[in-house]
């Protein structure tokens, strides 16, 4: 499982912290799935991304 912790960039305020599910749902993606595909096309650059502009995002696997 991991656990995403996402800031603004600008001013540095946490905005999110939980799960994918949970993050999704605080800023307001239509699924979780929505959530993933953002953060992995802008972590590898597919489409010629740019990193988040208005996010700062940290993830950590945790093992249960």
């Amino acid at each position: 499982m991991n656990w995403y912790t996402i800031w603004l960039r600008k001013t540095g305020e946490l905005v999110a912290s939980g799960t994918g599910t949970e993050c999704a749902r605080r800023l307001g993606y239509a699924s979780r799935n929505s959530f993933y595909s953002v953060l992995s096309h802008h972590r590898k650059g597919a489409g010629g991304q740019k990193p988040l502009r208005k996010y700062a995002v940290s993830y950590t696997h945790l093992t249960l």
